[in-house]
């Protein structure tokens, strides 16, 4: 077999090779957009905005409808023997509405303060561990389904510096406090 090789000017290839593609529309392919799951430390559930839980048979939703920060005044007036914070530290309180949606007729659920601490600068603040709350106070109610009740849990402390970017652990769910 015998080859020719052939040279092409400049001027000849463009005219005769196609121009290259300078732009193209490319639409991207749709990607899942991802599951946000409310109530974690990275998206904690909104300040004012109801959880629901369902546990044992009854749904309930929980809301923070109010916070105190820098609140030891607050915590002493509800009680003079609660615990005074360490220097640098300061108390938060906390007022919670739930509204009992559905669950036994028969029997009570009773309300609790659900082991809540607060999450501040990648840690959990949980003292002092027990506290008399101002009234009204929300752990303790026995109430039946259609009941809605709207109190105070304990006060927690934690440093100063950490106040404004805490949010509340409460029965296993984050709720922002701002």
């Amino acid at each position: 077999q015998i080859y020719t090789v052939v040279s092409i000017s400049r001027s000849e290839r463009s005219a005769t090779i196609p121009p290259t593609l300078t732009s193209a529309t490319v639409t991207p392919k749709p990607q899942p957009s991802p599951t946000v799951q409310i109530g974690t430390r990275q998206s904690p559930v909104p300040l004012g905005q109801a959880f629901t839980f369902e546990n044992g048979g009854r749904k309930y939703s929980v809301k923070v409808s109010r916070v105190l920060r820098n609140a030891y005044n607050q915590v002493k007036q509800a009680n003079l023997f609660n615990e005074e914070p360490p220097p640098g530290n300061d108390y938060v309180l906390v007022e919670l509405t739930l509204e009992y949606i559905s669950g036994p007729d028969n029997a009570p659920f009773q309300t609790t303060a659900g082991q809540n601490r607060l999450f501040a600068g990648n840690r959990l603040w949980g003292a002092p561990s027990s506290s008399i709350p101002p009234k009204p106070a929300f752990s303790g109610q026995d109430i039946f389904p259609g009941a809605k009740v709207v109190g105070w849990l304990p006060g927690k402390y934690l440093p100063v510096e950490l106040i404004e970017e805490a949010v509340m652990f409460y029965d296993g769910i984050y709720f922002a406090l701002k």
